[in-house]
């Protein structure tokens, strides 16, 4: 039974670091998030791919690029502002 959750970690922690150049693109709302999710999943193997993602990721912090996510306040809320 060890064994097996142990396995399953693994895995889990090998997948995310698999997609690491992906979740660092849409942390940082890069504006080829998608771009780098796809080179991600179909050349992250080669190690070469997985590398250029990353690089990728890394550079053009995209502030227009991308819409909001909804959900989350675009504009910062004051504690002594009073409610409308």
């Amino acid at each position: 039974m060890l064994g097996v959750l142990i396995s399953a970690l693994f895995i889990y922690v090998a997948v995310l670091g698999y997609f690491l150049p992906y979740f660092l693109a849409d942390r940082r709302r890069h504006p080829n998030a998608t771009a780098i999710f796809f080179l991600t999943a179909l050349l992250g193997w080669t190690g070469l791919g997985w590398g250029i993602a990353l690089l990728w990721a890394m550079t053009a912090r995209g502030e227009g690029g991308r819409k909001p996510r909804p959900g989350l306040p675009t504009t910062a809320i004051r504690a002594d502002t009073p409610a409308p």
